[in-house]
């Protein structure tokens, strides 16, 4: 572009014209959008950002009178305003650490330690409720409500044999149902009666 043509179009520019802005739109806007994203590192903040400037620019169009003046307010107002955004992502990712914090302090340190056995119970219970019935029985008298082998045995009138017997093909089958939904955790919760 030699220098009447720029002369012609910083003059359509500066009067508004829709054809000296998109020269100077299709000139810059793909490099600032470019060095956004270098420095905020996404695509859509920077986008965003460079749309601001090229509103931004728009609204002061008089002020320029040249294409190099335009092209160095880009770059300026494209770096301010990225260490700004950069700033205000900093602050405010560090506001929603500090509530975070706040929120986990003033938890009661068991109140998500008894919501995780609380939900591996209803877990177990509803395994427990898919056993045969007799095994299931066992299971709820045995591990539940804390009978020993001998108070089942005595309870369902039958031999302590078949109590420990149905309690470990219980305890084989709810293990086969539990792999991958904390069968560890759900050791920890079982009692060990005698």
């Amino acid at each position: 572009m030699n220098l009447s043509e720029e002369h012609r179009l910083i003059r359509q520019f500066k009067r508004g014209k829709a054809d000296g802005y998109r020269v100077v739109f299709d000139l810059y806007f793909l490099v600032i959008f470019q060095y956004a994203k270098k420095i905020v590192g996404n695509a859509d903040d920077a986008y965003d950002i460079t749309s601001d400037i090229f509103l931004r620019l728009w609204e002061i169009r008089e002020h320029f009178e040249s294409l190099a003046k335009i092209r160095a307010f880009l770059f300026t107002a494209s770096r301010n305003a990225c260490l700004d955004f950069i700033h205000r992502v900093k602050v405010r990712n560090a506001k929603q650490e500090k509530i975070l914090d706040l929120f986990l302090a003033s938890q009661d340190p068991g109140t998500e330690s008894a919501q995780i056995s609380s939900e591996l119970l209803l877990l177990v219970q509803q395994e427990i409720d898919r056993l045969p019935r007799q095994c299931r029985k066992v299971m709820i008298l045995y591990y539940l409500r804390h009978m020993t082998t001998a108070a089942v045995a005595a309870a369902m009138r039958i031999s302590e044999k078949t109590v420990s017997s149905q309690r470990l093909r219980g305890v084989k089958k709810l293990k086969i149902a539990m792999k991958g939904k904390t069968w560890s955790l759900f050791c920890l919760l079982m009692p060990i009666n005698p």
